[in-house]
């Protein structure tokens, strides 16, 4: 039985693209990101006032991003096995 609508496979790659690579950042690249945050923290004033932005000032945020990032790869690994099932299903 296939679903009346289908996801193009090009919308497919630029998931996957994208949460590989915010996920790569998220883990190996996690200072890069924690400076950027603060300094963007430091400088807007609309970055202070969303909700949550004092999250980058928190020691343990490195570890929030990281976690961040392997929820992103698994996300995409769930996203490719669903893609993967419904090919194989048709």
């Amino acid at each position: 039985m296939t679903p009346d609508w289908e996801v193009p496979l090009l919308v497919i790659i630029v998931v996957l693209a994208l949460t590989a690579v915010s996920g790569w950042f998220c883990v190996f690249r996690t200072s890069k990101l924690v400076s950027w945050s603060q300094n963007n923290y430091r400088k807007s004033r609309v970055f202070r006032w969303w909700p949550g932005s004092g999250l980058v000032l928190k020691s343990w945020y490195p570890t929030y991003l990281r976690c961040m990032g392997i929820y992103a790869w698994a996300f995409g690994a769930l996203i490719l096995g669903l893609f993967l099932i419904s090919a194989v299903r048709r």
